[in-house]
């Protein structure tokens, strides 16, 4: 489209508009239907100007329609767990995740290894023959988020055969080497999970300067191993620190206790991993952070955040949120277009001194003893620092109201001031409730909670999904309208158990009655958590394991052909 104003103005008008619409053929513009517009004798004169504004109508329709449909078009990631939905670096990590990727229409799912609780090979095959039986049945996922080193090695392993040609995204890794090595790997980055050693070892001398002995606490597993090799490395060069290794490779978890219980309270405990004892005996984190509050009095570090406000001091810690969201950050530049290698694996881990207020407390530390940036867990709210802005604003404004406005002006103002903030605080506790029922929609565990009546007080969202009830039509019902009559006696004794037994955990297999009427086997976990005031009830969580009793149906089946 051309402006001529060299065109020859048409007699007696006052104002003279002459546009051009030119089509290239054979490399020249040539003139098509132009446009004159002109005002003559105090009359608008046009020619050919709807044919244009038509087509030129039609074309923007188009555009805008086909940018639409494009921009709606959701993507699938798959994230794979290492662990499962109650280890306590998991939601930690989703919530990093969805930080970012809730801001584009994706469909997310969720599938667990369990490798820290089972680390038999009939679980992996387990998990790789349901994960190639769901891939086969959906469509190629546009990208896979691989949480941990086992589901980083996982996803290597079958990248070819699983995976082709998708783009990987890993976080949490601490094998740093095999992770830089993914720079040469055109379909997969990610982040390194690098544990800050040194600087937490260095804080704690700080901290409590007259510190003789640290007393580092390991187990055989593959990570705690590797940040055993990773503290020998931080403590080469160290002379005035006695180190003593409690390796629970050599005791089993009742001689660990013995030892907890013997550490002065002058000395210092770093905890690397406690999960397994020699004998293979394996606990969960919650469980191994209660064996420590209750047997050790000296000064508790961590290197990962899921401790905080179980008791640990602090230290320099991993940040799972910050893993998930950085991630989460790669994937979504690679589904927006750009290619995987040209986004290099993040080398430095998001790391930050954390200490818990109590714990200071506990200890008689002031904030002076304290790395110069870090964050206080636990601290009491402190509104003027908090709102210090906030405060100065309403300040002077406040003076100003008292000097030009009456006083019941002023009155008002601050009526609907809080009126305000009240309906911002519904509305901030809608949206909690709504985000925390997204997040465990596509996990494969039912999470419940049952009172101290056995009355069922809270099922999860995804029980309509796996099971086909709808939450509701559950609540306040007892815990056994569920259940196979059969099953009812057996678990009511357990269930009196751990309403009985503080903290007490328990593990069951029994028959679920699916709203259809199907029985379905499941695996149900329950902990007392009733001095949990935000629980106050059993927290149950439960999954099918249908194909898991099949495959040992099949397996015993052919071992007595043989």
């Amino acid at each position: 489209m051309a402006w001529h104003s060299e065109k020859k103005k048409p007699d007696n008008c006052y104002f003279y508009l002459y546009i051009v619409v030119y089509n290239k053929i054979n490399g020249k513009n040539q003139v098509k239907n132009p446009i004159y517009i002109y005002y003559k004798n105090n009359t608008l004169v046009q020619r050919n100007l709807m044919k244009v504004l038509l087509k030129f109508i039609l074309i923007l329709v188009l555009t805008i329609t086909i940018t639409s449909v494009h921009a709606h078009q959701r993507k699938r990631v798959l994230y794979i767990s290492s662990y499962n939905s109650s280890f306590p670096s998991f939601f930690n990590q989703l919530n990093g995740i969805k930080s970012i990727l809730d801001s584009i229409p994706i469909d997310l799912d969720v599938e667990f290894m369990d490798s820290k609780r089972f680390q038999d090979k009939e679980t992996k095959y387990l998990f790789i023959k349901s994960l190639k039986n769901k891939l086969r049945k959906k469509n190629n996922y546009d990208a896979i988020l691989a949480a941990d080193d086992n589901a980083f090695n996982f996803v290597l392993d079958y990248q070819d055969s699983l995976f082709k040609n998708i783009p990987i995204v890993f976080l949490g890794v601490n094998d740093r080497v095999k992770a830089l090595e993914q720079n040469n790997n055109p379909f997969v980055t990610g982040i390194v999970e690098e544990i800050s050693m040194k600087e937490t070892l260095d804080a704690m001398v700080k901290i409590f300067p007259g510190t003789q002995r640290i007393h580092v606490i390991v187990d055989g597993t593959n990570s705690g191993q590797n940040d055993l090799i990773k503290f020998y490395k931080a403590t080469q060069s160290s002379k005035n620190i006695d180190y003593n290794i409690i390796d629970l490779t050599q005791l089993t978890f009742s001689s660990y206790i013995k030892k907890l219980k013997n550490i002065p309270s002058e000395d210092l405990v770093l905890l690397i991993s406690a999960y397994t004892d020699k004998t293979k005996h394996t606990i969960n984190f919650d469980e191994t952070i209660q064996i420590i509050n209750d047997n050790l009095k000296a000064p508790l570090f961590n290197l990962w955040y899921h401790g905080m406000g179980k008791g640990v001091f602090g230290g320099k810690l991993v940040s799972h949120f910050e893993q998930g969201k950085n991630a989460a950050l790669f994937a979504k530049k690679i589904l927006n277009g750009t290619p995987v290698q040209k986004i290099k694996v993040l080398e430095e881990s998001p790391n930050i001194f954390v200490f818990d207020y109590h714990k200071l407390k506990q200890f008689k530390i002031s904030d002076s003893q304290l790395p110069t940036k870090h964050i206080i867990y636990n601290e009491p709210n402190n509104f003027y620092k908090e709102n210090k802005t906030l405060i100065q604003t309403i300040s002077v404004i406040f003076i100003f109201l008292l000097i030009f406005i009456l006083a019941q002006y002023a009155s008002s103002r601050k009526l609907k001031t809080i009126h305000k903030e009240l309906e911002k605080q519904n509305s901030n506790n809608q949206w909690l409730k709504e985000r925390q029922s997204a997040l465990i929609t596509n996990i494969s565990d039912v999470i419940g909670i049952i009172d101290k009546n056995g009355n069922i007080t809270y099922k999860s969202p995804n029980i309509k999904t796996l099971f086909g009830y709808d939450p509701a039509e559950l609540i306040g019902k007892p815990w056994h309208s569920t259940v196979h009559k059969d099953d009812i006696n057996r678990l009511e004794q357990i269930l009196q158990k751990i309403i009985t037994t503080k903290d007490l955990t328990k593990k069951v297999e029994f028959n679920y009655l699916h709203k259809n009427g199907d029985i379905i086997p499941v695996e149900l976990t329950a902990t007392n958590t009733l001095n949990n005031p935000y629980i106050d009830g059993v927290l149950i969580n439960y999954n099918n394991i249908a194909e898991r009793k099949n495959f040992e149906i099949e397996l015993k089946s052919s071992e007595s052909k043989y």
